[in-house]
């Protein structure tokens, strides 16, 4: 299951009047606006006037921006639940590359991930709303996987061909990288949003150590395995 991105905090208010804003950041409204609903009323109970309400805005002026519920709720899906990539960055020039700083990022950005004001909101909205539209959520996740698959496929064999990398299980089955993580956000949302410090952390270090056991350089210096160094 892919994991949630960072969003804009959704507030329990809705705008006290319409502001100018630019289409990027409208739609981000509209979506913190979409998921505060959803989550409230459940999808089948919310009406797009419910959700231009509580964006500060006339119905005309969401369905400018979004032809239905449904297609708002694929946007909703698809941004919040962006998966975690490791690395394109590794693909640009003129930027040091090694296996170490690749996985370091790689956790800080999915576990900042984790802590998202709406990424377990968005996780519980998947999982009730499956069994309602099983068609319509799983048709999304698979094309959501699909697209997630080929660009992280596509940087880990631009990094084996430029010999960065050895190819592994993870290569071959990229969507296992954010397995730990996709744990700890189920266990989030079943306990409301209560995720003890302790767990994370710990769930962080085996992570760690995972990666480092299987993402392995093309070549290692004499006499040490990138699987036995010091993790921290």
């Amino acid at each position: 299951m892919p994991i949630a991105t960072a969003a804009p905090t959704a507030t329990d208010t809705p705008p006290s009047r319409r502001r100018r804003l630019k289409p990027e950041a409208r739609i981000e409204e509209i979506l913190d606006a979409a998921l505060l609903e959803f989550s409230a009323r459940g999808f089948a109970a919310t009406r797009m006037d419910d959700i231009a309400q509580r964006a500060g805005m006339s119905k005309g002026g969401l369905y400018a921006h979004f032809a239905s519920k449904e297609q708002l709720l694929e946007m909703l899906l698809s941004q919040r639940l962006e998966p975690t990539l490791i690395s394109e960055s590794l693909i640009m020039p003129g930027e040091q590359k090694d296996v170490d700083t690749m996985i370091e990022r790689f956790l800080e950005d999915i576990y900042g991930r984790l802590q998202a004001p709406d990424a377990i909101a968005t996780v519980r909205l998947l999982v009730t709303e499956g069994a309602r539209m099983p068609e319509l959520i799983t048709n999304w996740l698979m094309a959501h996987r699909q697209r997630f698959l080929e660009r992280q496929k596509a940087i880990f064999e631009h990094c084996i061909a430029q010999g960065l990398l050895q190819p592994c299980v993870l290569t071959e089955y990229p969507e296992l990288l954010n397995t730990p993580v996709v744990m700890l956000a189920l266990v989030k949302m079943a306990t409301g949003n209560h995720l003890p410090e302790e767990l994370v952390q710990d769930m962080r270090r085996a992570h760690r150590q995972l990666l480092h056991a299987l993402l392995k350089p093309a070549q290692c210096p004499p006499g040490e395995d990138a699987a036995g160094r010091a993790l921290g």
